[in-house]
């Protein structure tokens, strides 16, 4: 998955993530659970990067405001 750079493209990630999951709970077999779990897995990471890199840069901001 490519990064997430917008906060429009973290809404869609963030609708991807839920439908991941719920592929993953209807999974009818293992080979389909492993697969959505594998995808759920790829978009929360890209989520978790966003997120962190938006903290740091408010952070940052902070620091440079006082």
């Amino acid at each position: 998955m490519k990064p997430i750079t917008s906060e429009d493209e973290f809404e869609v990630a963030a609708s991807d993530y839920r439908e991941a999951m719920t592929g993953y709970r209807l999974a009818k077999s293992q080979a389909q659970a492993d697969v959505f779990a594998a995808r759920a897995v790829e978009i929360a990471h890209a989520i978790d990067t966003y997120c962190a890199k938006n903290i740091a840069h408010g952070e940052a901001q902070d620091r440079n405001r006082n």
